[in-house]
């Protein structure tokens, strides 16, 4: 696999609210709010049909977020 992370060390998620983002990522449905490109991206790592593929979200309030893309890598 190889992943991608990409972070910040911005103002982070509430917990309240990044439950409800991976929930939502979890069971395929779009987050709210502002959640279409997490959605998009997130099916479309799906279609590797591999459990492991998608996006995690990390994150922790006044220390920054970090989101974790992971598919498979090609040879």
């Amino acid at each position: 696999y190889l992943q991608i992370q990409v972070m910040d060390d911005g103002v982070g998620i509430e917990e309240e609210n990044l439950k409800k983002i991976q929930e939502a990522l979890a069971q395929g449905i779009v987050p709210e709010g502002k959640g279409f490109g997490l959605y998009n991206v997130n099916q479309r790592l799906g279609f590797y049909q591999k459990q492991d593929c998608g996006i995690s979200i990390f994150s922790e309030v006044g220390k920054g977020t970090i989101v974790e893309l992971t598919f498979p890598r090609e040879t």
